[in-house]
């Protein structure tokens, strides 16, 4: 697979990662912690928006996994 595709590939992920992230933030009760929770998500993608090692993009996006399922587990633990 040439490394454009694999590029395109991941932008998809990440893209994808991101909305979910954010849906998932969306259901934490708090205005303001889901307010602040929302710009924490935001400000770590753009940290990363200018990576183009193929596994540093990789590694972000496990980061990103990885914390999506702590969330979930901290929404689910609280409701």
């Amino acid at each position: 697979m040439s490394n454009s595709l694999k590029h395109f590939i991941l932008k998809a992920e990440t893209r994808q990662l991101y909305r979910s992230l954010l849906r998932t933030a969306g259901k934490v009760a708090d205005s303001n912690q889901r307010r602040e929770l929302r710009q924490w998500i935001r400000a770590e993608f753009e940290l990363h928006r200018a990576d183009t090692d193929l596994d540093s993009i990789k590694a972000a996006l496990a980061n990103g996994k990885q914390a999506k399922s702590k969330l979930e587990q901290m929404i689910s633990s609280s409701t």
